[in-house]
């Protein structure tokens, strides 16, 4: 007989993914390091895909819509939609498979510490890499506030209570 944590698991290129209880929001604040292996190659990717989407949140801020628009979100999710594997948005998880979801989230997850760790070195590095993640969160957030059901779960997975 095998006891488990009683989480549905998916096996994904040789790694088990515990679904939907490791990320169970796609809104994070990036409170706990990941852990676990990345290859090389996952390394590198995750880091360059993040970081183009960071500079193109920084090219939108300087050169586009207002910040916090509609058309300003749109343009920064235009660009979402480029990345391969980054941030699945809330109107496509209905259509993609679980397993890939989870592999966005893991991916975005890793790819803010992978990014954290490297813009740590001045402080001009890291204003700018918290500006560029703080207008992304926004972006996604101003996204996903027409699914109440995302926002009580980030709510909820971040211990925030807000009396109406």
């Amino acid at each position: 007989m095998e006891f488990g944590s009683g989480l549905a698991r998916i096996r994904n290129n040789g790694r088990v993914i515990a679904a939907q209880k490791t990320y169970p929001c796609s809104l994070q604040m990036y409170k706990i390091p990941p852990d676990g292996e990345v290859t090389l190659a996952e390394f590198d990717a995750m880091a360059v895909e993040r970081l183009k989407i960071l500079r193109a949140v920084e090219r939108h801020n300087l050169s586009g819509p207002p910040k916090g628009s509609d058309e300003w979100v749109a343009k920064i999710y235009e660009e979402f939609h480029k990345a391969k594997n980054f941030i699945i948005s809330t109107e496509r998880i209905s259509s993609t498979k679980m397993h890939e979801v989870e592999e966005a989230r893991r991916s975005d997850h890793v790819s803010h510490f992978i990014l954290r760790l490297a813009y740590c070195r001045t402080e001009e590095l890291r204003r700018w890499f918290v500006a560029q993640e703080v207008d992304l969160l926004r972006a996604r957030f101003l996204h996903t506030s027409n699914t109440s059901s995302e926002i009580r779960a980030f709510i909820s997975e971040n211990n925030m209570y807000f009396a109406q």
